[in-house]
């Protein structure tokens, strides 16, 4: 049960990301709340994989999505946030999605291409190259 859309990790490549950042990635899913019961799904992530495991949870709601933060035990923090699809609607972009976009992001699947027209829109919008 995986979300058909992952956007990025955006803070820990910021010009001004330092060993202490946490990682941010984002998902737009059709069912956001069915992320919010239980933490199977995140004891199901690969962890192991970079020899961590979660510490601990908490959950905040940003506007129209919803972000659950996983203390790893190797410290690192890292955000996973829950949104619609409509959250990347263009007309008009969702101030959440402006700012995330403005801020600098990463599309890591896209196979709808709803991200990649959130981006072209917003830097569009402020004059940007999109080339």
């Amino acid at each position: 049960m995986y979300p058909h859309l992952a956007p990025l990790p955006w803070s820990i490549r910021t010009p001004t990301a330092r060993p202490d950042s946490d990682v941010d990635l984002f998902t737009l899913t059709d069912t956001p709340p069915a992320y919010r019961t239980g933490l199977d799904w995140v004891q199901s992530l690969p962890w192991h994989l970079i020899e961590v495991s979660g510490l601990e949870t908490r959950d905040e709601q940003f506007g129209v999505v919803w972000s659950r933060f996983v203390r790893l035990t190797s410290g690192l923090e890292v955000e996973i946030g829950f949104g619609v699809p409509s959250w990347a609607d263009q007309d008009p972009v969702d101030p959440g999605a402006r700012r995330v976009t403005q801020e600098g992001c990463r599309i890591l699947y896209d196979p709808e291409g709803l991200l990649a027209r959130l981006v072209l829109a917003v830097k569009g919008s402020q004059g940007e190259s999109l080339e």
